[in-house]
């Protein structure tokens, strides 16, 4: 029996070994394979439980407004996967987007969330907000140690965490310990209110959600 693997967002650059495609995207002309056109976070897909085989998605979950919820589905209807997603350390950097004066921000300008990985058992996610955008948190990081995608495998479930800064020292000091970089020169001192400081080496600053 031949294996059902549907590409999530795969209306472009579609996975090779796919059967089926979800897209908002209209279904393209020369399409040959199943396809489902419709808002991936407006609700539940029309798959069973375990339909496929294999679920695979790239350039995907950074764009859109509810990866959470798509971790969840991607979760429910497949049995294992493949996500690729852009690295945190290239969201961060500027001057990488194709358009003009991408020099005067990090990232890609229509990407809506920093994606990393917990002990390469967890896919997280995090709001992109202008701490991410105006600051080159990599400054100094050769790019040859800076991968430009993740790739997070899993089996069964995809595990995954939204990390929710409630304030902007939360995700200053997130970004700040996470380069080893301090741009505004505020980690070292008392300006940096101590309240949040404590909080966040309590790890209360993060508001995780596990699948279950």
């Amino acid at each position: 029996m031949d294996k059902k693997i549907i590409d999530v967002g795969g209306a472009r650059n579609t996975y090779p070994h796919a059967t089926h495609i979800i897209d908002i995207m209209p279904k393209p002309e020369d399409c040959k394979l199943h396809y489902t056109q419709m808002d991936i976070c407006s609700g539940r897909w029309n798959y069973l439980d375990k339909e496929f085989d294999y679920v695979f998605t790239k350039d995907t979950l950074e764009d859109i407004k509810d990866p959470f919820f798509v971790c969840k589905e991607i979760s429910r209807v497949g049995k294992a996967g493949r996500i690729v997603v852009p690295s945190i350390l290239t969201e961060c950097r500027i001057g990488i987007d194709p358009y003009p004066n991408s020099f005067k921000y990090a990232g890609y300008c229509h990407h809506k969330w920093l994606c990393f990985t917990s002990k390469g058992d967890t896919i997280i996610f995090m709001p992109k907000t202008p701490l991410t955008l105006i600051v080159d948190w990599t400054k100094g990081l050769p790019c040859k140690n800076s991968p430009e995608y993740i790739v997070f495998d899993w089996s069964d479930k995809v595990n995954a965490m939204e990390i929710i800064p409630i304030d902007w020292e939360y995700f200053y000091l997130c970004l700040s310990r996470y380069f080893v970089y301090d741009p505004l020169n505020i980690d070292k001192g008392e300006s940096l209110n101590m309240e949040f400081k404590n909080v966040y080496e309590e790890k209360k600053w993060i508001g995780g959600y596990g699948i279950s």
